[in-house]
């Protein structure tokens, strides 16, 4: 073969490989996209990963769906051409257990009322001509909803009493709201129901500070509370592993945050996640509980349930 040929194809395949990698094709690589996001994101079974990121009106979150491996990226809350654009947008997703709905807070007020934080659902396909189900309309903060096993319930933070509290609502239309866990002058949030049993509602609990939060289980049905870590730390955000066996959380105990894993009693602690980044907000994969989802310094990443084979799914731009 002629040398100029020969290395003029060499030349060729390196950058054609380069082209692959960058776009995330061949060897199954992951498409990075350039999103900055926000707190706490949803993993379905059907591959999906909703997150919620700002772009668009500067200031402004939006809810974003996207492919397990990155890539294929949607904006399920897009703005309404509203003259107060700045009420708009979405953040906190959650899927139905079936993954074709998402539930999400915003400011998307109707004219005349005064803009406040409550809890909407999108279909998974979004899209501009897409109506937003509202399900709260309380002035107060409704935030960090949860859907109950079934579906039919969502469990969610209010503080409408005067501090952060446990509500619960039917999901169909916001009915029969009320309080399941309200403490005063103490900070109930990021209720998570256990997919096994749907009684049982897993969340954080601490003084407003937040210098200290603990994680507890609601039993619903005798709204009994077991505390299941005591430590002087903060021990936030849980989520229920799909078969009802180990509980997620992000902690500072170990110096900055990571993420950890314990059985629902609080034994078994692991550490999942051990670097100097910030990780937190971690998620199981619905069904399968296969992967989590979390963020790490306003990344997506996912992981193994064991922390190992981690993989970036966005970049802060």
């Amino acid at each position: 073969m002629n040398r100029r040929v020969a290395v003029s194809s060499v030349l060729v395949g390196l950058l054609l490989s380069v082209v692959l990698a960058m776009s995330g094709c061949g060897g199954g690589g992951n498409r990075v996209a350039s999103y900055t996001a926000s707190e706490r994101c949803a993993y379905n079974s059907l591959g999906q990963i909703a997150f919620s990121a700002w772009g668009g009106i500067p200031g402004i979150r939006y809810v974003y769906t996207m492919s397990e491996r990155g890539g294929s990226v949607a904006n399920l809350t897009p703005s309404h051409n509203d003259p107060r654009r700045a009420d708009e947008g979405g953040y906190h997703p959650a899927f139905h257990p079936n993954g074709t709905l998402v539930a999400f807070t915003a400011k998307r007020p109707v004219v005349g009322e005064v803009a406040s934080k409550d809890i909407y659902v999108v279909p998974t396909s979004g899209g501009e001509s897409v109506s937003f189900l509202r399900l709260t309309t309380d002035p107060a903060t409704d935030d960090q909803a949860n859907w109950s096993p079934d579906g039919s319930l969502i469990v969610f933070m209010s503080d409408r009493n005067g501090d952060p509290d446990l509500w619960l609502m039917n999901s169909a239309d916001g009915t029969n709201q009320h309080a399941v866990r309200a403490h005063a002058r103490t900070a109930e949030q990021w209720p998570c129901f256990n997919p096994q049993n749907a009684n049982q509602v897993a969340f954080q609990a601490g003084p407003p500070n937040g210098r200290t939060t603990n994680l507890f289980v609601l039993d619903l049905t005798t709204s009994a509370v077991t505390q299941i870590t005591d430590s002087p730390y903060r021990n936030e955000c849980p989520s229920w592993s799909p078969d009802g066996t180990r509980i997620l959380f992000h902690s500072n105990r170990s110096g900055d945050f990571d993420i950890w894993s314990m059985a629902p009693d609080g034994t078994g602690l692991t550490q999942l996640t051990q670097d100097s980044h910030s990780d937190g907000y971690p998620v199981w994969r619905m069904g399968n509980g296969s992967r989590f989802v979390f963020t790490r310094d306003r990344q997506v990443w996912t992981a193994l349930p064991d922390g190992t084979d981690l993989r970036q799914l966005t970049r802060t731009p």
